[in-house]
């Protein structure tokens, strides 16, 4: 879930404990006062581990964290959470929901839980009931056939249709449980065609549960860190077997709500998104960085053009592609590797890929790198001519991030185009492209 934004390096949110089903909350009980326990996050940890942990160590107790609601204005978030071990030897009393004053709950805070409570959270989505965690926990243990208990389930996402939840098994084996609310509700179709297409390559869906847009998994190992970098080769060759794989379906993973960044989609969108960069470069008040004038970035969109065209005119089909590689998203078992959190998820030329891959290379590494081009070079050589490889490989970088930028491109018709830290953002891919276009004039004079 999205936490309002704010500049200091830590949030501090209320929290409320529902117990006996919901009707009582923990808190400081001093005389007349009632106030509900306080906890201080940092913004780059995640929230549900560390909301988990922090009562688990300094109360005592195991929560379910049911929902997370941001700021409103002056007023901190605040966050639901279930407690599922008995209160025992606590400095929190238990008291009804009814007898926190205005300051701890205001009336809206009150309706909001009330709903939580009764399970009527249509605003919010139904994975927001302190039902839920039954409900879900049932329907694990009879789509596995292994006994689930909150003793054996770790959260790891929680709030606004959000769901990331671990099971172990008596037996050892471990489950996961994913569900995505806004913006990600298309992840949950993009995934089900995608475990049709190659069930080898994605972790093994188990089931699927439509109105929870969830959906549970048999565990696919560990996500890939540097001691496991060495399968990267092996892992974009897999990628491109998905890839292969998705050729015929990429209709209807635009359908599903996958991004359109095929390149002729891309193509007549370079004016716009041209024009709106020069507007914020000309906004660019820091000095530490270069300022791109109007003859360079005319230069630029140039080169992004004649790039759309020539890739256009390899003629090599549309694919899926994961615009979220990263190495908690490869999972690797011996040495298997398969793909998760395919949010966003794309139709594009297949080789837009392969800088993402490329980004998670050591700076120093020239050899891993002509390693990882070689193995996704010969994953294609049964489809495509060396010619087409080669010329796909130099115009790959430079229209990566180009699309990376246009994402969905509804931006260029939203607020989000007034956002500072979007801007910001803009300018620095907009460097990014300048780079690789004079990359890409050396690739052409070492090939020339």
């Amino acid at each position: 879930m999205q936490i309002a934004s704010s500049t200091t390096s830590e949030i501090e949110y209320r929290v409320v404990l529902v117990l006996d089903e919901g009707s009582n909350a923990l808190c400081f009980v001093r005389g007349d006062v009632r106030r509900l326990p306080r906890i201080s996050m940092p913004r780059d940890v995640r929230y549900v581990g560390y909301i988990q942990q922090h009562f688990h160590d300094v109360y005592g107790l195991e929560v379910f964290v049911v929902e997370i609601f941001p700021e409103v204005g002056l007023r901190r978030g605040y966050v639901v959470a279930e407690i599922l071990n008995p209160v025992c030897d606590c400095v929190l009393e238990s008291i009804s929901l009814t007898e926190f004053s205005d300051d701890e709950l205001n009336l809206n805070e009150r309706s909001t839980l009330e709903s939580i409570v009764n399970g009527r959270t249509q605003g919010w989505g139904l994975l927001s009931r302190i039902e839920w965690r039954l409900e879900m926990q049932d329907w694990v243990a009879r789509s596995t056939g292994r006994e689930v208990t909150a003793a054996t389930l770790r959260q790891h996402n929680a709030g606004g249709g959000f769901a990331l939840i671990q099971f172990t098994a008596k037996s050892g084996e471990r489950f996961w449980l994913k569900a995505t609310g806004w913006p990600n509700m298309a992840e949950f179709e993009i995934t089900r065609i995608l475990t049709a297409i190659r069930p080898d390559l994605l972790p093994a869906c188990i089931a699927m549960r439509k109105e929870w847009n969830a959906w549970l998994m048999e565990d696919a190992g560990h996500p890939m860190s540097s001691q496991t970098l060495h399968l990267l080769p092996q892992a974009i060759s897999s990628m491109a077997t998905i890839q292969q794989s998705s050729m015929d379906h990429t209709a209807e993973l635009l359908a599903a709500g996958a991004l359109d960044q095929r390149i002729e989609t891309l193509y007549p969108q370079i004016d716009d998104v041209f024009e709106y960069l020069a507007e914020i470069m000309a906004l660019q008040t820091a000095t530490h960085v270069p300022i791109l004038d109007v003859g360079t970035l005319h230069e630029l969109q140039s080169a992004v053009s004649h790039a759309c065209t020539q890739l256009m005119a390899l003629r090599i089909s549309d694919t899926v592609v994961h615009n979220d590689i990263n190495l908690g998203n490869i999972l690797v078992r011996e040495d298997r590797c398969s793909f998760s959190d395919w949010s966003e998820a794309g139709v594009s030329n297949p080789f837009l890929v392969l800088p993402y891959f490329e980004l998670l290379l050591p700076n120093d590494s020239p050899v891993m790198k002509r390693n990882l081009r070689s193995s996704y070079s010969q994953a294609w050589s049964g489809l495509l001519s060396q010619s087409q490889i080669t010329e796909a490989l130099q115009l790959a970088p430079l229209l990566n991030i180009f699309a990376h930028l246009y994402g969905r491109g509804d931006w260029l018709t939203t607020s989000q185009r007034k956002s500072q830290h979007f801007q910001r953002y803009a300018r620095s891919l907009t460097r990014r492209m300048h780079r690789e276009t004079h990359d890409l004039q050396l690739a052409r004079c070492a090939f020339s």
